[in-house]
């Protein structure tokens, strides 16, 4: 968020689209004066952190109401490639002033060790692989076909989140996965049942293990008015 301040024109005011409950508005705040955080959900925005200078809103990332040319940064965290993408970047371009910056980011699969990363390679992701949504591959290849609407700018290399989980935690958070549901309502198949047989011997039940989820990001600036 240090970066994205940095390379944002002003810090005046930033739009996280899509926020949840404001985790990456929470970012933003520490930077900008002010920070709009918007989501679909009117439930999602009820429960946000609260902060001083974010301001919740319940609207679409299509149709967000801010004046023209009056951000200076927006993000999205794993969200965009859920989006009506040209019409959210024709949003885009009318809400970011010259030189402002649009930056998406997003966490791909979770790796813990070789071992187990085989395990949950053969017993999960190559059972729900067909049922992954076009949508949900952009995430899967980590945001390389996602095409933004200016140029790209570098960015700075990200540290992974890293979290200490049991194995019941690890199989709760795969069981929010949009494929495990289609497996589980098109096929009949729960998968997770023979993972957690799978991993049992060599992950004791309550001995956490170190889960990484890699980061990844793509920024892209306004270009500026011409002199």
């Amino acid at each position: 968020f240090h970066w994205l301040a940095a390379e944002s024109p002003q810090r005046e005011r930033a739009w996280d689209c899509a926020t949840g409950n404001g985790q990456a508005a929470l970012g933003c705040a520490r930077h900008f004066a002010t920070v709009f955080a918007s989501d679909l959900s009117l439930a999602q925005v009820r429960q946000g952190f609260r902060h001083p200078r974010i301001h919740f809103i319940a609207a679409t990332a299509e149709a967000p109401p801010f004046p023209a040319q009056s951000l200076d940064l927006i993000t999205v965290a794993l969200a965009v490639h859920w989006f009506d993408l040209p019409r959210f970047y024709a949003a885009v371009d009318r809400l970011l002033r010259p030189g402002g910056l649009l930056a998406v980011w997003g966490y791909a699969f979770p790796r813990l060790s070789p071992p187990l990363d085989a395990l949950i390679q053969r017993h999960l992701l190559d059972v729900i692989a067909p049922f992954w949504s076009a949508r949900n591959h952009l995430v899967a290849n980590r945001y390389r076909d996602l095409q933004l609407p200016y140029p790209l700018i570098p960015t700075p290399p990200l540290e992974d989140i890293t979290r200490r989980w049991t194995r019941a935690q690890l199989l709760a958070y795969f069981s929010t996965w949009s494929a495990v549901r289609r497996c589980r309502n098109e096929r009949g198949l729960d998968p997770l049942p023979a993972l957690d047989a799978a991993l049992r011997p060599h992950w004791p039940a309550d001995q956490p293990q170190t889960v990484t989820l890699p980061l990844f990001i793509k920024a892209a600036r306004k270009p500026s008015h011409s002199p």
